[in-house]
């Protein structure tokens, strides 16, 4: 059965009942039609003509409580309509017509049944064009905006500056950790801003160096905690924020896949030239979209021939292009023209030489668990130090609360022998 639910008020119930029963005549050269029920307030739902010649009946009932009723049309077979369809002449339809009207009383209307699809098509014409100029409004939308959903410097209620996060996580200061607080000029005038976790005498005591790069959400005030704990590792860390995030400056300056390219070269940059960093003991660590930046200042380094002593990914992705595949599949067909932001790590990893640690959650909500082994498989053709360290119920952005002391001993050793292995090779060269 079809069921139209109209209003007496509407100016669309005529086309409404006019629509179903053009469904209704589609339907029953198809297949057997039981009934076609239309609620309404009013008697406008059904035409005498179109009674006589898609119904066999009709039956009524008004509806207790309301003044809707109910009016059902026992539908024609097949073969009953096809016969109608054959036989009805003009005289007797204009005959029965006029009968009709005097006996129900129902809104008649002179456009004959087989005018109907003609009457329909244009509409679907049009609301096909709708929804192609809609969609192409979207992709639009989607291809200038696209940076404002990728990269989010403000979270929930915590607004864009770390002087309005949490107590806990405002600065390093808060865990009576030491640290500098610097500006690092981009190419472009940007001022990135950073946080300098340094041990005493680092340089003598030989310390490593991890440079911080955060995921697409939030400045590195809430990345502090998980700074400590690397700090705890005997190493310097040097938490940075892209530009448009936290209070790296101007702060008009909307974050893009160049600029942030840029930033993250000005760091190791800045890093490499430390007094108090030891240049051949810097490593990358990124997490999410901070790994994308990762293997991108490693190739970095790797082309200008700068040290550096190894790579730390967590929970990455291959490029933006794959996540679109995960999160927005609808969207694929479009993703090579859509795209501004690629930030392709596979084109990368299996070229790059630099010791490199996976860590990845296998119950990564966000990006699949898949996407860090291919991106390991692939470095495995040219690292000379290749690890991956897997961490059982490991979530996106809580991977290194879940991972225990397995988590940080993985870390640990890596680092260790990933100097060994630079000095190695090095020492080849």
């Amino acid at each position: 059965f079809l069921l139209a639910l109209l209003r007496k008020d509407s100016a669309h119930a005529l086309t409404s009942c006019s629509s179903t029963l053009h469904y209704a005549r589609v339907l029953t050269q198809r297949s057997p039609l039981r009934s076609i029920t239309v609620m309404a307030s009013a008697p406008i739902p059904l035409q005498p003509r179109d009674s006589r010649c898609y119904c066999s009946s009709r039956t009524s009932h008004h509806t207790a409580g309301s003044n809707l009723t109910l009016w059902k049309h026992h539908a024609l077979t097949r073969r009953q309509l096809l016969c109608r369809e054959m036989s009805t002449s003009s005289d007797n339809e204009r005959k029965n017509d006029d009968e009709d009207r005097e006996d129900t009383g129902l809104i008649h209307t002179s456009t004959p049944p087989v005018m109907m699809l003609g009457n329909i098509l244009p509409f679907f014409g049009k609301l096909g064009a709708g929804i192609g100029v809609l969609g192409v409004g979207l992709l639009g939308l989607l291809y200038l905006r696209q940076g404002d959903l990728l990269y989010i410097p403000s979270i929930d209620v915590i607004g864009r500056d770390n002087s309005q996060n949490p107590r806990g996580y405002r600065s390093p200061a808060e865990y009576g950790v030491p640290f500098e607080p610097h500006l690092i000029e981009s190419t472009d005038g940007v001022a990135v801003h950073s946080w300098l976790l340094l041990h005493p005498d680092s340089i003598e005591r030989k310390l490593p160096t991890i440079i911080f790069f955060h995921g697409n959400a939030g400045n590195i005030g809430v990345r502090v905690p998980n700074a400590v704990e690397l700090y705890k590792l005997e190493a310097n860390v040097l938490q940075v924020e892209y530009r448009g995030y936290g209070e790296s400056t101007p702060e008009h300056i909307k974050p893009t896949e160049r600029g942030i390219k840029s930033d993250a070269e000005a760091v190791l940059r800045f890093a490499s030239n430390h007094p108090s960093i030891d240049a051949s003991r810097i490593f990358l660590f990124g997490r999410s979209l901070g790994g994308a930046v990762t293997f991108h200042v490693a190739d970095y380094a790797a082309k200008n021939d700068m040290p550096l002593a190894g790579m730390i990914v967590e929970n990455t992705f291959e490029s933006i292009g794959h996540m679109v595949d995960v999160l927005l599949p609808f969207l694929s067909p479009f993703k090579n023209i859509l795209l501004r932001n690629q930030w392709d790590s596979t084109s990368l990893a299996e070229h790059l030489k630099t010791p490199i640690l996976y860590i990845a959650g296998d119950q990564d909500e966000i990006v699949p668990y898949t996407q860090m082994r291919d991106l390991y498989s692939k470095s495995s053709k040219g690292s000379i130090l290749h690890r991956f360290h897997r961490v059982e119920g490991g979530t996106h952005n809580e991977t290194w609360l879940q991972g225990g002391r397995a988590y940080w001993n993985a870390i640990k050793t890596f680092l260790k022998e990933a100097v060994e292995a630079s000095s190695r090779s090095s020492l080849k060269k």
